[in-house]
């Protein structure tokens, strides 16, 4: 009866949880729109000055207000989605993609491979990530490229830990025998019988991982170390608003609003697909 009564619970939530994941599906492509073609949703130029308007605060004509040179700060979110997420995107699409052959590679070979290789992992842990790509932007140039490789150098260890702790479990399974009692070799196992297997996983922690990015790369350029003026990058608008804070608070607080949304969307995100593939 127990068991009975579970089951009516779990089919009675997967209406609403379906109706849920719908609906950040939606969101995600509308953020994805955004990213790519942030001209058709901006009212103004992101870029124009119109220095006879600054600092106004948010009005029916400019929703989030303007800024120092008069520019409108909800045209420049909405440009400067492109520099902070594409960018969050693109340093943990190659922290994932480095960190999973990384990790592929050491969970395979075993042995005293596996042990060097995590050794190097090891060291780069050893380091508070943020602390670590401050030196490494500073050391390569102040601007948001330099960032993004910053970031990438310090996030992809996590992945190589996660995808090697998975291939060490899924290397001994039975279907992986099968397939190479069958004659199949190494980069075809990890290519067909073991990698397929960490994707569920994998794609729940990039979800979540471009949220901290996010957030990462923003601090950077807060910091100046990221995007330079007159990019409309989200943390570098937020350091550029922090000498107006106490007259004009639209102008660092909307911004911080929108990182802010974005990054609970990615978090939430992720959890879905976490709850899903387990």
């Amino acid at each position: 009866m127990s068991a009975l009564a579970a089951a009516l619970r779990e089919r009675a939530l997967v209406g609403p949880r379906r109706v849920v994941r719908s609906l950040l599906l939606v969101v995600g492509l509308g953020l994805l729109l955004v990213v790519l073609f942030p001209g058709l949703f901006a009212p103004y130029d992101a870029y124009e000055l119109d220095v006879p308007a600054r600092l106004q605060g948010p009005s029916w004509e400019h929703l989030f207000g303007t800024d120092e040179g008069g520019r409108d700060i909800l045209s420049r979110v909405l440009h400067g989605a492109r520099d902070s997420i594409g960018s969050a995107l693109l340093v943990i699409g190659i922290a994932a993609a480095f960190g999973t052959l990384w990790g592929a590679v050491a969970g395979w070979a075993g042995g005293w491979a596996d042990r060097v290789l995590m050794r190097i992992v090891d060291v780069f842990l050893a380091f508070p990530y943020l602390v670590l790509a401050m030196a490494v932007a500073a050391s390569i140039g102040r601007d948001l490229r330099s960032a993004i490789i910053a970031l990438a150098v310090v996030w992809w260890p996590g992945y190589a830990r996660m995808i090697r702790g998975q291939v060490l479990a899924l290397k001994g399974q039975q279907h992986v025998r099968a397939a190479r009692t069958l004659g199949a070799g190494p980069s075809q196992l990890l290519r067909w019988h073991v990698l397929p297997h960490t994707l569920p996983q994998l794609n729940a922690r990039v979800t979540v991982d471009i949220g901290y990015a996010l957030v990462a790369l923003t601090g950077l350029s807060f910091l100046g170390l990221g995007a330079q003026n007159p990019s409309p990058e989200w943390g570098l608008m937020v350091s550029n608003a922090k000498t107006y804070v106490l007259n004009a608070w639209w102008y660092a607080v909307l911004p911080g609003a929108v990182i802010l949304v974005v990054v609970l969307y990615l978090v939430t995100l992720g959890d879905e697909l976490s709850e899903e593939s387990t």
